[in-house]
């Protein structure tokens, strides 16, 4: 049930969450990619927040959540929404929001865009080592023009936060995603400077990885934490992993080795080391839902699948009818672990996803150019990963 609903468009992130994208702006959430202004009470955030209390949804800004919505799948504004506002050490925003001095209760922390997967469904604001290709798509009409060129670190808030450890004064949360966050050392300096703060002892931390860069000795440094959390980006097991996310650079067989790994590091750190898998349902793992929650059970990790919404041409979908409500059949008498709310809701989504009309012809139709121009620049071809999907790309 929805806790503080101050209108049918409220959130509350924007009154307690502060969000530092990859390309340094700050943002209303980690979900947006729209700079808003230069602080936490910038003109922008005012006016978002009283459009919010007004009950004016922001389309653009928070199209996300709205699609979401729109289609009957929980967002992530829905999800912080079932949140207890007692779980963060000032609720005043949560409460009583008002449109500018409430306390940043929570961080969204990007540190910078660089990344060594690429991913298909992402892009180059949160992976610099998708430039190359997404140039050479607009280049040939897909895709939008790309506008980062940056490669380096462009996000210092480490710096800030140590000039400014007020600014810690009533964060109790953080959450650290990319880029990919382990590939240097600013999420173990963080830790430094909540040590040296006296934070951690009272801070939740959740860290999104695609598990390359996974250090289990370094680990360690977060075992002062309130509550630390591990998320694992998978999406799909098998070859497909391959496929869809590290384009080879990083096997499905070491990534089996590290879920080991984490399984077994997990039951000597209970006390305070927690991890979950997550997945973004799409196209092209629309048939491995199962499978990949068997692999969430038997490590024993928490599953965090969601439905992607954008880029609207890789949703589930584009594929045909047919070829949804076939793999529906399988999967709707399923039992999902009661333990696992998260996973509860989202399933509902993808169950009404598999018989919903097929995506218009102009979406289905760059979902093909899209697969085959990618797989034409990465030398890759969907038909050595999953013959459905090839036969519908290339024979239909």
């Amino acid at each position: 049930m929805d806790n503080n609903l101050h209108s049918k468009s409220w959130c509350p992130l924007p009154f307690n969450a502060i969000s530092f994208h990859p390309t340094g702006a700050l943002t209303r959430c980690m979900m947006s990619n729209i700079p808003m202004g230069e602080s936490f009470d910038s003109v922008q955030m005012q006016q978002l927040r009283q459009d919010m209390l007004d009950g004016k949804w922001d389309k653009e800004g928070c199209i996300s959540c709205w699609k979401k919505e729109e289609q009957g799948n929980i967002s992530q504004r829905q999800k912080w929404l079932q949140r207890n506002p007692q779980d963060f050490k000032s609720p005043e925003g949560y409460n009583n929001p008002q449109l500018t001095g409430n306390p940043i209760n929570h961080m969204f922390v990007n540190y910078s865009n660089i990344c060594n997967f690429k991913c298909r469904m992402c892009g180059p604001n949160y992976s610099n080592s998708l430039i190359p290709e997404h140039k050479h798509l607009h280049s040939i009409g897909l895709g939008k023009q790309v506008k980062v060129e940056s490669i380096k670190n462009r996000n210092f808030i480490n710096d800030y936060l140590k000039n400014n450890p007020n600014s810690l004064d009533n964060v109790n949360s953080i959450w650290i995603t990319g880029g990919e966050p382990l590939m240097d050392d600013n999420c173990y300096e963080l830790i430094d400077i909540l040590d040296d703060y006296d934070k951690s002892w009272e801070t939740d931390m959740v860290i999104t990885t695609n598990g390359s860069k996974v250090d289990l000795d370094k680990l360690q440094k977060f075992d002062n934490l309130k509550f630390f959390e591990l998320d694992l980006s998978l999406d799909t097991p098998g070859s497909m992993f391959e496929y869809m996310r590290s384009a080879g650079i990083f096997t499905w067989e070491q990534m089996k080795k590290l879920i080991d790994d984490l399984t077994h590091f997990k039951k000597e750190n209970s006390s305070w080391f927690h991890m979950c898998f997550n997945a973004s349902i799409q196209a092209y793992n629309f048939d491995t839902v199962l499978e990949f929650d068997k692999i969430c059970r038997d490590a024993n990790a928490l599953n965090n699948t969601r439905m992607l919404i954008f880029p609207e041409h890789f949703r589930l979908d584009v594929l045909p009818l047919e070829m949804r409500q076939t793999e529906l059949k399988k999967i709707k008498d399923y039992t999902v672990a009661s333990y696992d709310p998260r996973f509860q809701r989202t399933f509902a989504d993808i169950c009404n996803s598999m018989s919903k009309p097929q995506a218009s012809n102009e979406v289905v139709s760059k979902f093909k150019q899209i697969t085959k121009a990618q797989d034409t620049y990465r030398g890759m071809h969907i038909k050595d990963y999953h013959t459905k999907i090839a036969e519908f790309i290339y024979d239909r």
